[in-house]
């Protein structure tokens, strides 16, 4: 049957948490490069061409997002409100991004390279606040004094894939993610105030519900 692990900020509740050696299927995989950059110093719409760097939006197998230093405010709001496919998603600024609207990203492998897709913290604390659907098994790497953070009230579909958290960084899940998560960090931690449905696998790493 279906276990759920709920992060939640008084106590630890894994009734699924499993220790050991997960075999890495991105083992191999050179880092995705983005081809694709968020070309506004602020908010703005997913779905405006302009709002891009080559000018169209992003909606493909192939597509690497990169929301990188062209912002130079404290905090920019991408709204999206439709339903859109992207290889990977990059955050590279100290500033904060956030993902939010209605609408939800669909992580693809890419159909030309087998390339598996990612979400890739560089640096800075940034926030997916829409629904994130997985075609492919995904990996979410944060480095080292960044985070990112799925929104509560949103929810991350596995479709039966898996989802592998790794790097030094923080990965919060305040939403819902339904299926497995591997935990694979050196000095990273997992935590937040949401919940997985399914198995919570730890090789390596901290998990710290509620924080």
């Amino acid at each position: 049957g279906t276990t759920t692990t709920t992060f939640a900020p008084t106590y630890v509740a894994l009734a699924s948490l499993r220790l050991g050696v997960v075999d890495d299927i991105f083992t191999g995989q050179a880092p995705l490069q983005p081809n694709v950059a968020w070309n506004i110093n602020g908010s703005g719409d997913w779905d405006t061409n302009t709002s891009w760097s080559p000018v169209s939006k992003p909606n493909s197998d192939t597509s690497v997002v990169n929301f990188g230093d062209v912002l130079t405010s404290p905090s920019a709001i991408v709204t999206n409100n439709g339903a859109f496919t992207v290889n990977g998603i990059g955050f590279d600024n100290a500033n904060s991004y956030t993902i939010a609207g209605t609408g939800s990203v669909t992580l693809a492998q890419n159909g030309s390279t087998s390339a598996l897709p990612e979400i890739f913290v560089t640096q800075g604390p940034h926030t997916i606040a829409v629904d994130v659907n997985l075609n492919a098994a995904a990996r979410v790497n944060v480095e080292a004094g960044s985070s990112l953070t799925f929104a509560s009230g949103k929810s991350v579909n596995l479709n039966s894939n898996s989802l592998t958290v790794t790097g030094d960084g923080t990965t919060n899940v305040n939403g819902t993610v339904n299926g497995s998560v591997v935990v694979d960090m050196d000095n990273g931690m997992l935590g937040g105030t949401g919940t997985i449905t399914g198995n919570l696998t730890n090789t390596r790493g901290t998990v710290a519900p509620g924080l």
